[in-house]
């Protein structure tokens, strides 16, 4: 059961958590590649979760590729900018997953 906290600026109860689901994701955009984790709400679409809200998405456990497969770094969280995504997936929709060799390090 969820708890809701009132917030007296707003005047309004708001859930003191909200419930997220982690999909693991490889996105592209002009310049990387980033594979992580990206925490959407539960019955949604994750397009849905893109096109509502603030202008960042936030990835943890991320680590960001160059576009030949070489590893740039990795951090704990990376906020990207809706506007640079090319495109997104859905680590478990891929039909074919990229050599594990190329996502090592």
């Amino acid at each position: 059961m969820q708890t809701f906290v009132n917030n007296p600026q707003l005047g309004t109860p708001f859930p003191d958590k909200i419930d997220k689901i982690v999909k693991k994701v490889v996105i592209h955009t002009l310049s990387d590649v980033i594979l992580g984790d990206f925490h959407c709400r539960p019955r949604l679409r994750l397009i849905d979760d893109l096109i509502s809200g603030d202008p960042y998405i936030a990835i943890t456990n991320a680590t960001v590729y160059d576009k030949s497969g070489k590893a740039r770094f990795k951090t704990k969280f990376l906020s990207v900018n809706r506007d640079h995504i090319v495109l997104i997936i859905p680590w478990e929709d891929l039909e074919t997953k990229p050599d594990d060799q190329q996502f090592a390090s």
